[in-house]
């Protein structure tokens, strides 16, 4: 759920002594987090993940990794099918539990917002595209007709909320509503006329005849 790195042996199990929700957060599902947070535990132990020496040093004894990272164990896969856990809530009660929970069943099949936007621009021949600062993650995608890169992206962005422009002979994706990036004063604007301008409405004339007196 929100925030879920800050405590991820937390889950909302009432009847657990672990039952409990992450510190500061919202309480609502975020795939997302749940999908860094493995990523960035990975990386720190895999070499081929960019993992250095300081992070999993060489053992002095057998001369491998301290963690062997093809060992490492995500937690948690549950043995009951998805998507019959969790919908069957008739036979197994924890099912409602999965919404905000920790199983990876159902979630690791999902596509980050990123990744998939710059599948898409791959797919269509655009090169130089930047969208690693998107975030959210999406079930699925599906394409299916032709069409343009900028018809089939911009379903994502109307339900994400970003834009794309150009910046250094590249096509960049942003999320809408993040912090400003630069401040113009008022003596940097153009002003034509110090006065205040009114604009009148148009004149648009008598209205039909078959329309006066109607309301």
């Amino acid at each position: 759920m929100d925030k879920g790195a800050n405590q991820p042996n937390v889950f909302p199990d009432e009847k657990s002594t672990l039952g409990g929700f992450p510190y500061f957060s919202n309480r609502r599902r975020d795939d997302q987090i749940q999908r860094r947070y493995l990523e960035t535990i990975c990386a720190a132990f895999d070499p081929a993940l960019g993992a250095s020496a300081d992070d999993n040093p060489l053992s002095s004894v057998n001369g491998e990794r301290m963690v062997d990272a093809s060992a490492i164990h995500p937690w948690a896969w549950d043995a009951r099918p998805y998507p019959a856990f969790p919908l069957a809530e008739h036979i197994w009660a924890d099912g409602a539990n999965w919404e905000t929970g920790h199983w990876l069943n159902g979630r690791l099949g999902g596509a980050p917002l990123a990744e998939l936007v710059e599948a898409i621009a791959t797919d269509f021949g655009l090169d130089g595209c930047d969208a690693s600062q998107l975030t959210g993650t999406i079930d699925g995608y599906f394409i299916d007709r032709p069409m343009s890169a900028r018809a089939a992206i911009e379903p994502l962005a109307r339900a994400f909320g970003f834009d794309a422009f150009a910046e250094e002979s590249a096509v960049r994706f942003r999320m809408r509503g993040g912090a400003s990036v630069a401040t113009i004063a008022e003596d940097g604007m153009a002003v034509e006329d110090e006065r205040e301008v009114r604009i009148a409405p148009p004149d648009r004339g008598d209205p039909p005849a078959e329309a006066q007196g109607e309301e």
